[in-house]
């Protein structure tokens, strides 16, 4: 049995109720910043990142708690990388890092 290649999917149509729900994104990180997370000074909170894709659409993309350590040295702006089996949510509020309706979050199993 041969195994099938997953397609990249355009960042315009990552949806959560999407059938699959498994996609795979090639992208640009465009900008990258940390946070505090307000508890000890000095320790990042998180990293958002925006993300371009070939067609010109962004997203943004949320990296959070013992993730940070796991990724933080392979991400930088300006470096191109290939994303899977991320969680999508609802991309809310004033302060919105992109227009796109949803944000990435990384989880245990991405990647890189």
């Amino acid at each position: 049995m041969s195994k099938m290649k997953l397609a990249f999917t355009p960042v315009a149509q990552l949806k959560p109720d999407s059938e699959n729900e498994i996609w795979k994104i090639k992208v640009r990180i465009v900008r990258m910043w940390r946070f505090q997370n307000g508890v000890k000074p000095g320790d990042v909170g998180g990293i958002d990142l925006i993300l371009l894709y070939d067609k010109g659409d962004r997203i943004q993309v949320c990296i959070r708690g013992k993730l940070i350590s796991k990724f933080e040295d392979d991400l930088g702006e300006g470096k191109c990388c290939i994303l899977m089996n991320f969680k999508l949510s609802p991309n809310l509020g004033i302060l919105r890092g992109t227009p796109h309706p949803f944000k990435i979050f990384f989880h245990l199993v991405n990647t890189r």
